[in-house]
Parts: structure tokens; sequence; C-alpha cells
């Protein structure tokens, strides 16, 4: 597992030597409380050292910030200033930042054709995350007619380079049978595969096969994984599984 204690020694003397790489990481690290105490204060204020010399990634996370108020109120259009700001300045995660905030229209107001566009560019730039958000809108019929078949082939790059989120939508298609033929074997291959990559509702979806052949030990471990990972549902439906558990084993 990683050493986060020993990654935030090096991050904070590279950071202290002037590294804005450094100083993002950092930030991260106490945004996501890997390896410290979680403090948003702290991520904010390493991040906008950062943005202030103009670093893309820092820009972006900063503008995450803001989204979704960590650290302080909400602010929308400081958020889409930062992620323009970020893109201008080279970041392709940013494409995906603004697209998501086209679609939500939160502070901006809701333009589909504008999201498309942001998460386009970000498929262009290889972003993962950009893919799996377009291509959910082209299962959803979002600014664009319904078109699964488009939608596995936008994720296909980031399936075959084992990006969780678009390994998990891919079963997805194959459970709900979106432009294809339904296939649960398919479907459990991917979410095993995002599950074992560390994807928490993918971890769920293995709980819940494993509960559907009476695997309650797998199950458990599945959702241990879940809860572990983050999953809020993942606690409340551990207890009870536990419960079932032990109760099968005591009849």
């Amino acid at each position: 597992p990683p050493d986060f204690e020993q990654a935030r020694n090096w991050y904070a003397r590279a950071a202290a030597s002037g590294s804005l790489e450094a100083t993002n990481n950092l930030g991260l690290i106490y945004m996501n409380g890997q390896g410290v105490p979680q403090s948003y204060g702290e991520a904010r204020r390493l991040f906008e050292i950062a943005v202030a010399q103009n670093h893309p990634a820092s820009m972006n996370n900063l503008g995450i910030m803001y989204y979704q108020g960590r650290g302080g109120p909400v602010d929308y259009e400081t958020a889409a200033e930062l992620f323009q700001g970020a893109i201008a300045a080279g970041s392709i995660d940013a494409f995906g930042s603004l697209g998501s905030l086209y679609m939500s229209g939160e502070g901006i107001g809701r333009d589909y054709l504008e999201a498309m566009r942001y998460f386009r560019a970000g498929v262009q730039a290889g972003n993962h995350f950009s893919m799996v958000e377009l291509a959910r809108m082209h299962l959803g019929g979002l600014g664009t007619p319904i078109d699964a078949e488009q939608a596995r082939d936008i994720i296909g790059p980031a399936v075959d380079e084992e990006y969780p989120p678009a390994q998990f939508l891919l079963g997805q298609i194959y459970f709900e049978g979106l432009g294809i033929s339904a296939d649960a074997r398919e479907a459990e291959r991917y979410f095993r595969m995002a599950a074992e990559n560390g994807h928490p509702p993918a971890q769920l979806s293995m709980a819940a096969i494993a509960t559907q052949r009476e695997d309650h030990a797998a199950a458990i471990q599945w959702l241990e994984r879940a809860m572990e990972g983050g999953e809020p549902s993942a606690a409340a439906r551990l207890g009870v599984k536990v419960a079932d558990f032990f109760l099968l084993q005591r009849n």
C-alpha cells in the first residue's frame, strides 16, 4: 500500500523548495486526508500558492473545492473561472470539470451542448473522466440522441487503460442490455475489474451478485472494501449482511 506519510514528507520538502507539482500533490493529500488529518483549509492554502503561479492542476483542484464547497462556501462562478483558467494553462482534467458544471447547471445555467463541447475536448485530449461523462450523455440522450453504440466506443480507450468508472459503466451497459443483448456474465466481468481496481459502486454490485449466489462471506468482503473506499451506503448494508450471516451460521 502507498505510504502517504512518507509521500507527505517528500512533497513538503519539494514544495518548500518551490516545486509547484509537489505543492499541488501536498494539497491533494490534505484534501483527501491521506496519511494526515483531512484539512480543506490547508489544501486550499497550498492550491492557492500554486494557482498564483498559474499551475494548471492546482487551478482545477481549487475549482473543485469551490464547486463542492470544501473548506468554504460553494462558489460556482469562481469554480468556472478557475476551470477555464486551468484549460488555458493546459489542464486536460479541467475539460471534465467544466463540462460537469454545465451539465449540472449550478450557478451558470444548464447547457448540455456546452457540456458536450467540453467533454468532447477532454475526450480528444485523452481524459478518462470526460470519456465516461460523454458516454453517459449518449446513453441518456442528453443534448444528443440516445446512442449506446457510440457510448461504448467513447469509453473503449478508458476501459482498455483500466479506468474503473469506465469499466463499471461498460458493466452496466451489458447488465441492462443498452444497445446490445443483456449479458450477465460480461457485466460481472467488468464489474469485477472495476471492483478490483477500487471502485466502490462496482464493489456494491459484486456484493449484490455474491448475495444472489448466497455467498455471504464474499458479499461481506466486497461491502467492507466499498466502505473503506468511502461508499456512504456500504456501512448500513454491511451491518445487515453481517447480521444475516451470523443468523444463518446459528441456524
